[in-house]
């Protein structure tokens, strides 16, 4: 059996601490609403077709008398398919392998059956509390650096730094696999970036290089008030900082629920610093050079079209919590099913 909390590396004696409150959790990102970020969808199921449609195009003929004038415009349609995932975990915690001396829980036992069962316990609490963390990284780890073909890095290819990472990351081809994709088909604009210090860039280079996104993307993106710029963290505070030094007037807002984002040419730019930043670490460029793999991005799009399909949105805030009495093991579990898209590349502009 195991233990959800290892406790091994306290030093356990009187003067520890007593209470779950007390205790510090590692700094996580909070998750911010899915829906400022993304259109979501509920309800979807395996191979649900999305349909995607062209405009017109160039319509309108000059009149001719009596007769009726038609130029034969017609609507594109193309699909894509939702084809959502299940992801899930389960957290076992067998009690009788926390040692008897951490006082936040044994401090507060009152029989013999809380020895081993810690339902409605400050540390079931506690329990739910880290694996809700957990479940949102995974979710937002999903829906952006999921891709099928993940693999550990060699001497000439870029990938994970650690094979055994490759389950946390292959349930589907999350945005930046279809981001690269697109770039490689030709079908998505990218802007090259080739800033003096990869992972370090200045506030003049951060600035020009949002800036050359928004002149290279689709009028379609530019004219949006729903579009957003979508940056790495280091880019996002170079910017900062090339505003306070050149005294633009700017806000610094959190309303993406504690993601940072300031005002650019009227359009949001969001730091995903604590999504994107926090697995890229995970990817070197090759197993030779072990640099970082691409740390600086630019996304530039509009939330409707890197929609998050799901059958329940609920499933993705909801633990499952039980007792088994035969084998004294206390479990919490999530389970949700998930999938993320680009819909039309002609409406997102890229940079790396």
């Amino acid at each position: 059996m195991a233990s959800t909390i290892n406790v091994s590396s306290l030093t356990l004696n009187p003067k520890e601490v007593q209470d779950f409150g007390q205790i510090i959790l590692e700094m996580t990102f909070g998750r911010p609403e899915l829906r400022a970020m993304h259109r979501i969808y509920s309800g979807v199921t395996m191979k649900e077709q999305i349909v995607l449609a062209s405009k017109l195009g160039l319509s309108g003929l000059k009149a001719n008398g009596c007769e009726r004038q038609s130029s034969g415009a017609k609507a594109n349609l193309t699909q894509k398919y939702w084809e959502p995932v299940g992801i899930e975990d389960t957290f076992v915690n067998c009690q009788a392998d926390v040692n008897s001396l951490f006082k936040p829980y044994y401090d507060k036992i009152r029989d013999y059956k809380q020895m081993y069962n810690i339902d409605a316990s400050d540390e079931e609490a506690f329990i739910g509390n880290l694996v809700s963390e957990a479940m949102n990284e995974t979710i937002y780890r999903a829906i952006w650096f999921a891709d099928t073909d993940v693999a550990a890095s060699d001497s000439s290819t870029a990938g994970l730094i650690d094979g055994s990472n490759v389950p946390a990351f292959n349930y589907f081809d999350g945005i930046w696999k279809q981001i690269f994709t697109g770039v490689t088909g030709g079908t998505i604009d990218r802007v090259s970036l080739s800033f003096a210090t990869p992972g370090a860039p200045t506030a003049a280079e951060a600035y020009k290089a949002i800036f050359d996104v928004y002149k290279q993307a689709d009028s379609r993106i530019v004219n949006s008030v729903d579009s957003k710029f979508y940056v790495s963290g280091k880019i996002f505070l170079a910017l900062v900082e090339y505003m306070q030094t050149e005294s633009v007037n700017f806000t610094l807002d959190y309303t993406m629920n504690g993601f940072a984002s300031v005002k650019f040419l009227g359009h949001d730019v969001i730091n995903m610093g604590p999504i994107w930043d926090e697995n890229i670490a995970y990817f070197e460029e090759d197993s030779t050079s072990h640099n970082a793999y691409l740390p600086d991005r630019i996304v530039f799009t509009i939330p409707d079209n890197i929609p998050v399909g799901t059958l329940n949105e609920d499933d993705m805030t909801t633990l499952e919590s039980w007792y088994n009495i035969d084998t004294r093991e206390n479990k919490v579990a999530y389970g949700f099913s998930l999938d993320a898209k680009v819909l039309d590349d002609k409406l997102i502009t890229v940079a790396y």
